[in-house]
C-alpha cells in the first residue's frame, strides 16, 4: 500500500510505475547497477543452491536513517527460504532416517545498513530481544528423538543478529549482520516423513508475566542522565499501573504478592508509599553507553517475559494439574515489549513513561503477542502447512488483544497475494482462561465495555478488544 503523505521515490535504482491515487496496480522496474552508477540499492553474490561451500551474501543499504528493522522484515523470509533450499539439497527430508551432513552448510548472510533505531518502526533491540527468540523457537520445532542428535542440539540459532554499528536520524549509517542457518530440526523427523512446509503458528493461551527487563541506551554525545531519567519514568509508570489498573495487575504470575515501597525522590516526581509487585520492583534495568555509532541518540526498550509454560490451551495441565512445561515441539511463548526514542522536544522522563504506558496497555488489553509482533506473524501464517484441511490443529491461530491497522492490512494483502484464508473472531479474554471462556473472562473484568461497537476503531485504526486470528495457509514448500 502507499502510505498517506509519502512522496514518490525514484532513487536511481529503478522507476516506480503507477504510484497514483486510485491506481489498482503499482510496479517497480529495477535497473541494474551497471546502468545506474549512482544507485544506493542492493548488491548480491549469487551462489548455486547446490553449492555447499560458498557463503551467500546480500547487502541492502537505505542510504539514509531508514529502519533496518523494516528491511529485515522484508528480507528475512525470502532469504531463509533460499537458505532452506540449499539445505534441502543435502538432506532427504522425505525419509524417516536422518544422516547429518559431514560439513556445515555456510549461512546465508545479509548485511543491512541504515537506522538501527528509527521513529515509527520497531527498534533493532526489539528484533533481537523479542522477534528473533520467538522465530528461532518456531524454526527449531522438533521431536525429542531429533533433539538427542548431538549435531542438531549443537546447531547455532536459525536467525542470528549482530549489531555492528548503530545509526541514528538523520544520517543513519548503522550496520547489522544477519546470519540465516536453516535448522535440521525443521527439515527432518525421526518418526514420520516430514514435509517441506512451515508449521502452523498456534498461540492460543496467554501466560502470566514472570519478569520485566528494561534496556536503556544513550549514544554518542548524549549524556547518561538522559537514560537514567527514561528508566526512572518507566519504573514510575509501571508501579502506578500496578496500583491503578486491575487488568494489568491480573496478568502477572504472583498477583497476590506485594511489596511495600518507600517514596522515591526525583527532580520531577515522587512515588508515594504503596504496594507494588515484586516482579516490577525486581525488574532488571540495564543502561548502556553506545560508542560505536554514527550520531547521538537515546532510547528505551521494556520487555515483559511470560512464564515458560505451554501456551497451547489444548494441553494446559499435566496429570497432577500443574501447567505443562514447554516442549521442543512447540515454539516458546513470545515476550511482550514496547519502546521509545529520545526526542529533544520531549523530556526523557516522559519518554520512559510513554514507553511503559504502551506496554501497560498491551498487557492489559490481553493477547499472546504485542502490537508489533502480531502483523509480523501474518506472512508465516499465510505460508504455513494446510495438510489437515479445515482441521483446527492444522490452522494457524493467534490470540491477540487489540487488532492493529497493520495487521488488518497485512491479512488483506496476504489473502490477495497467496490465496490463504484469514478469519478474525472478536472474543472476551483473561490470562488464565481458555479462548472463548466468556463467563470467566467477564468476571475478571475483560471483554466489551458498555456501549462498545464490535467494529469500533480505536486510536490509529486499532480495533479494541480481544481477537482470535485464524488462517488456513497455502502450504508453501521451500523444497
Amino acid at each position: 500500500s502507499l502510505r498517506d503523505g509519502r512522496r514518490r521515490n525514484d532513487d536511481g535504482c529503478g522507476k516506480l510505475v503507477g504510484a497514483e491515487v486510485g491506481a489498482k496496480t503499482v510496479s517497480f522496474v529495477h535497473q541494474s547497477q551497471s546502468t545506474t552508477a549512482g544507485c544506493k540499492g542492493d548488491s548480491y553474490h549469487d551462489v548455486s543452491a547446490n553449492d555447499t561451500t560458498t557463503t551467500e551474501h546480500f547487502i541492502a543499504d537505505t542510504g539514509t536513517a531508514g529502519s533496518i528493522a523494516l528491511l529485515l522484515q522484508a528480507a528475512f523470509l525470502p532469504a531463509m527460504v533460499r537458505a532452506m533450499r540449499r539445505r534441502v539439497s543435502l538432506i532427504d527430508c522425505r525419509t524417516e532416517s536422518y544422516n547429518p551432513p559431514s560439513t556445515t552448510i555456510p549461512a546465508v548472510k545479509v548485511e543491512l545498513r541504515g537506522g538501527t533505531n528509527a521513529m515509527g518502526a520497531p527498534q533493532i533491540d526489539y528484533i533481537t530481544d523479542v522477534f528473533a527468540p520467538f522465530i528461532n523457537s518456531y524454526f527449531q520445532q522438533y521431536d525429542d528423538d531429533i533433539n538427542k542428535i548431538p549435531s542438531v542440539a549443537a546447531e547455532p540459532p536459525p536467525l542470528d543478529i549482530q549489531i555492528i554499528k548503530r545509526g541514528y536520524y538523520p544520517k543513519g549509517g548503522g550496520i547489522v549482520h544477519v546470519n540465516l542457518r536453516p535448522p535440521s530440526s525443521l527439515l527432518i523427523s525421526s518418526k514420520k516423513p516430514k514435509t517441506t512446509t512451515f508449521p502452523p503458528i498456534r498461540l492460543t493461551k496467554c501466560q502470566p508475566i514472570a519478569s520485566i527487563s528494561i534496556k536503556v541506551f544513550h549514544a554518542g554525545k548524549c549524556p547518561a542522565w538522559v537514560a537514567e531519567k527514561m528508566a526512572f519514568g518507566a519504573m514510575k509508570e509501571l508501579k502506578r499501573a500496578w496500583s491503578d489498573n486491575p487488568r494489568f495487575r491480573n496478568r502477572f504470575s504472583n498477583v497476590g504478592a506485594t511489596n511495600n515501597t518507600s517514596s522515591i525522590d526525583g527532580d520531577e516526581c515522587r512515588i508515594s508509599r504503596s504496594q507494588t509487585s515484586p516482579i516490577i520492583d525486581g525488574a532488571t534495568v540495564r543502561i548502556t553507553h553506545e560508542t560505536n555509532c554514527l550520531g547521538s541518540g537515546s532510547g528505551i526498550l521494556i520487555v515483559a517475559h511470560p512464564e515458560d509454560i505451554n501456551h497451547n490451551s489444548n494441553n494446559d495441565n499435566d496429570d497432577d494439574g500443574h501447567p505443562t512445561k514447554i516442549s521442543s515441539s512447540l515454539p516458546h511463548h513470545p515476550a511482550l515489549a514496547s519502546s521509545g526514542l529520545g526526542d529533544r522536544k520531549v523530556p526523557p522522563l516522559q519518554t520512559g513513561s510513554n514507553a511503559a504506558r504502551e506496554l501497560v496497555e498491551c498487557i492489559a488489553s490481553g493477547g499472546c503477542v504485542d502490537r508489533w509482533l502480531q502483523d509480523q506473524l501474518i506472512p508465516f501464517m499465510a505460508l504455513a502447512d494446510n495438510t489437515g484441511g479445515s482441521s483446527a490443529q492444522q490452522r494457524s491461530e493467534v490470540f491477540v488483544g487489540e487488532l492493529t491497522l497493520h495487521s488488518q492490512t497485512a491479512m488483506h494483502v496476504a489473502e490477495r497475494m497467496t490465496g490463504c484464508e484469514f478469519e478474525v473472531e472478536r472474543v472476551m479474554m483473561d490470562r488464565g482462561v481458555g479462548v472463548g471462556d466468556d463467563d470467566a473472562a467477564a468476571a475478571a473484568g475483560y471483554g466489551k465495555e458498555d456501549g462498545d461497537d464490535d467494529n469500533a476503531y480505536g486510536e490509529a485504526g486499532r480495533i479494541v478488544g480481544g481477537h482470535i486470528v485464524r488462517c488456513r495457509g497455502i502450504g508453501f514448500s521451500y523444497a
